[in-house]
């Protein structure tokens, strides 16, 4: 349930439908992550997504995740990654990703850098994020 407020006090909107499905597409890896339990919902235009974080086999510096479920609005943006995993390691570094304007490629920064993947072993990342769509 959501909230928003008018001068006569709280308005609450109930959303009862269901998180849904979705496969996402990947670039950087020889072989993709394993886990296939990704799930979006759409209230609005605000598109909230959960990404379970497993690995798969790094080929390149680069991390995207692609086909993400609803087109980004006009403006570039970040969301927060928790749990990177790279060169099969869990790491402490600051994991950032970035979905361009009126896109669908939500693209991965390990610590600053769209390139700063270890081209080798697993890589991942797990989050729950929101962007607002088109």
């Amino acid at each position: 349930m959501s909230q928003g407020f008018t001068q006569n006090g709280p308005v609450y909107i109930v959303d009862n439908d269901a998180w849904n499905a979705w496969t996402p597409g990947f670039t950087g890896f020889s072989v993709n992550p394993s886990t296939a339990n990704y799930f979006y919902k759409l209230v609005g235009k605000i598109c909230f997504v959960s990404i379970p974080g497993g690995s798969g086999t790094s080929n390149t510096t680069a991390f995207t995740i692609t086909g993400l479920p609803a087109t980004s609005g006009s403006v570039a943006q970040w969301v927060s990654i928790a749990f990177p995993q790279d060169n099969s390691s869990n790491i402490d570094k600051n994991c950032m990703g970035q979905i361009g304007a009126s896109s669908t490629t939500l693209t991965l920064y390990l610590a600053g850098s769209d390139t700063g993947w270890t081209a080798s072993n697993n890589k991942a990342v797990g989050a729950t994020f929101f962007y607002e769509t088109a």
